[in-house]
């Protein structure tokens, strides 16, 4: 059986497996950590039904007292378009209060730059916080302490921004 059709049989599977329905595997802040989790797993399970072989996947939660604080899925050789090369990428869901708090993504073989232009189109930047359509969501990209490249995404609450990044958002507003 070919590449293809064990990626169908698998998608199959998936849907069949939750009721018919076909979920937006997008996870999101606010997201419920039993959910998060569940896609994570699911994930993990259909990449490796479907026979991946190029990527790899692997995922894993931290716990604190018996309960998760962050849900981990890391990916090896993810092909995006526009980069000529297999990224090394770990997305930690940070859990607070049983509901994702922050998304954070590191990429381990891609430069700021790089993930800058990559997260550029389709976003307002505001004093380095790139912000989606909307403005629910921003996303702060940073070099961390160990030299990964890291975008950190959270949602958008107007006390928690600093006072220059929201006046200059309220101006941008206002202009619209």
């Amino acid at each position: 059986m070919n590449k293809p059709c064990l990626s169908f049989i698998a998608f199959l599977l998936f849907t069949k497996f939750t009721n018919g329905q076909v979920y937006d595997r997008h996870i999101f802040i606010g997201q419920q950590r039993d959910s998060v989790q569940a896609l994570v797993a699911a994930e993990v399970q259909i990449h490796y039904g479907a026979g991946g072989y190029l990527t790899k996947v692997t995922a894993s939660t931290e716990d604190y007292k018996g309960k998760a604080v962050a849900v981990i899925l890391c990916k090896e050789n993810v092909l995006i378009e526009g980069i000529e090369k297999g990224l090394q990428i770990c997305t930690r869901y940070v859990i607070q209060n049983d509901t994702v708090a922050i998304i954070r993504t590191q990429f381990y073989n891609l430069s700021l730059q790089e993930l800058i232009a990559l997260l550029r189109p389709g976003r307002t930047n505001v004093s380095g916080y790139y912000f989606d359509p909307g403005y629910h969501i921003y996303h702060k990209i940073y070099i961390d302490a160990a030299g990964v490249t890291t975008d950190d995404q959270f949602a958008t609450v107007w006390e928690r921004l600093p006072i220059g990044v929201a006046e200059n958002l309220r101006l941008l507003l206002k202009k619209w």
